[in-house]
């Protein structure tokens, strides 16, 4: 029960009673005054014997199944992941299946448990066992989630190398490369994964890329997110074939890549300007919620934006609120100065206000100053 300092935290432990103290422990421990603030009931049940867990192990087996009782085939794990593709289900599958697989740890170390147990539905709970954990670190990796092996317990681990039976076919799957089209042929060709499987991963990790570059580009971001989203959805409304979802979701992924983004061309002036063109799409959007319909001083910002911060940014400029500050008066100064609408006049000062923020917020992650030379 007791490890070092640098040892994770363990969900339980074993206490050996070698002279059979263990009856009168509740009592010691409520006796104990550091233990004075807690509930009885509580202290009650620091301790439970493996029989008494080893009781719940038939009801937690069978929580587990019922996540799955609209699934047919018991073997059909490709049913099994689509079934999980809702977050809080997934959620409720893993502490279903943490506890069922914690449960059978404690019973199966006590030797009445196994005497006692008959062997047919001991085989049943260690093969359903193995077969959701392959389920969990393939949904884990189909819906982009990271797998953390550390909460797996090493028997639990090696178990997935051993005692597989002849009709199993469930296979732990790596994540793939998500731009490596001539791997993502080779896991179609090898026939242990479905072509929506891949669809997903690919579909949920692009997901998990556009969150994690977000502030880069919010407006190109939005716009994509939506659309693979809509890509899923139509797939899990059986608008999409498999065929036809995993060829939508690569077409998206490489739009973004290349950022091809035919809702809004980027103009010829600033194409291949990544800066240039992520400043753009916020005064577009900022610009046509006000009202203005002016794709020229949209280019117009979005060049003066750049080439102002690109000339006051230095080392640590994102963490540094006076040099931001010299931007964002360098920016109103363009718009008095320079930036009029078609019809004459200046832009309402709120439209600038939330023009200015935007550009901000996108140009600290994009135009971060650590000292390299540039």
């Amino acid at each position: 029960m007791f490890d070092d300092d640098v040892a994770p935290p363990k969900p339980f432990g074993y206490i050996i009673d070698y002279s059979g103290v263990l009856q009168d422990l509740g009592e010691a421990l409520s006796a104990n005054d550091a233990l004075r603030g807690f509930d009885e009931a509580d202290i009650n049940q620091t301790v439970t014997s493996i029989a008494d867990e080893a009781r719940s192990l038939p009801e937690k087996h069978a929580a587990l199944l019922d996540l799955f009782a609209g699934v047919s085939n018991r073997f059909d794990e490709e049913a099994y992941a689509r079934s999980l593709a809702d977050d809080a289900l997934r959620d409720e599958f893993y502490r279903a299946l943490s506890a069922f697989s914690r449960t059978l740890t404690v019973a199966v170390a006590s030797q009445a448990f196994l005497d006692e147990t008959p062997p047919e539905r001991l085989a049943r709970w260690r093969s359903d066992e193995k077969r959701f954990i392959a389920l969990r670190a393939h949904v884990k990796a189909r819906y982009a989630e990271s797998v953390d092996w550390s909460d797996y317990e090493r028997r639990v681990r090696d178990v997935l190398d051993r005692h597989i039976t002849a009709h199993e076919v469930i296979t732990i799957v790596k994540p793939l490369s998500l731009f490596d089209d001539a791997a993502i042929e080779a896991a179609r060709a090898e026939g242990h994964r479905s072509d929506a499987s891949i669809a997903d991963e690919i579909a949920h990790r692009t997901l998990r890329s556009i969150e994690e570059k977000w502030e880069e580009d919010p407006v190109f971001f939005d716009r994509f997110s939506k659309l693979i989203r809509n890509a899923i959805e139509a797939f899990r409304q059986r608008r999409l074939d498999e065929q036809a979802y995993l060829e939508q979701v690569r077409t998206l992924r490489d739009r973004i890549e290349t950022r091809d983004d035919d809702a809004a061309p980027t103009p010829t002036a600033i194409k291949g300007k990544g800066n240039e063109t992520a400043f753009w799409g916020i005064a577009q959007r900022e610009l046509k919620a006000a009202g203005i319909e002016d794709g020229d001083l949209a280019v117009h910002v979005s060049q003066a934006a750049a080439e102002i911060i690109e000339s006051h940014r230095s080392v640590g400029w994102q963490h540094d609120r006076d040099i931001q500050n010299r931007i964002r008066n360098a920016i109103d100064d363009f718009f008095f100065d320079d930036a009029h609408l078609a019809g004459g006049g200046t832009l309402n000062p709120k439209v600038i206000d939330a023009i200015t923020e935007a550009v901000l917020a996108a140009a600290r992650v994009r135009m971060v100053d650590d000292g390299r030379l540039r």
